[in-house]
């Protein structure tokens, strides 16, 4: 059996050993370890800011692809309108194709827009009142070569009326008057 003074010595070493482990657990590993968390942290933070950049420069370049997309568009746009002055050129080349199918026309032009300073695309157009008399194979080539006009004529009610017609060589053939309204847009700028 140990004696007494032998016990009390290794009581006393294990209490400074107990002593010197905690001073050296609370001087050198929890700061490292208040370190170790503080930098998780930081480097969580870093992390998301790096993944928010990386969105925005994935959000960016597709926007920048898309660009490309979108001045086709507003090209074709431009293309699909006619832009302020042009109407003199429309009027004229509407009468042309009128004159090219035989057709009798009519032609009313008012212009509809915004009154207001800041213009907004498809607030400013034209109207058109269309009043046709020819036969109805004229109107029918009439309305095809409308439809390939390089700008968009946007056609609503249609109405197909008959009048009296007209006896040649034994076959009659009846003119018809068409009426129709049209709007084309101008460019807005």
């Amino acid at each position: 059996m140990a004696s007494p003074s032998i016990k009390n010595k290794l009581i006393g070493m294990l209490i400074t050993i107990l002593v010197v482990l905690t001073m050296i657990s609370i001087g050198v590993i929890y700061p490292a370890i208040k370190k170790i968390g503080t930098l998780k942290d930081s480097i969580a933070k870093i992390q998301n800011e790096m993944e928010q950049k990386y969105e925005n420069s994935q959000k960016l370049r597709r926007t920048m692809r898309e660009l490309d997309n979108i001045k086709t568009e507003v090209e074709k746009f431009d293309q699909a309108t006619i832009k302020p002055g042009d109407e003199l050129k429309i009027i004229t080349e509407l009468e042309n194709l009128a004159l090219k199918h035989s057709v009798d026309q009519t032609l009313n032009v008012s212009f509809s827009g915004s009154s207001s300073k800041i213009k907004k695309p498809g607030t400013e157009y034209y109207e058109l009142s269309f009043l046709n008399n020819a036969f109805f194979e004229n109107h029918i080539n009439y309305l095809n070569d409308l439809e390939k006009l390089p700008y968009y004529v946007i056609v609503k009610n249609i109405r197909l009326e008959k009048r009296r017609g007209n006896i040649t060589d034994d076959v009659e053939k009846t003119p018809i008057t068409l009426s129709f309204n049209a709007k084309i847009y101008v460019t807005v700028r």
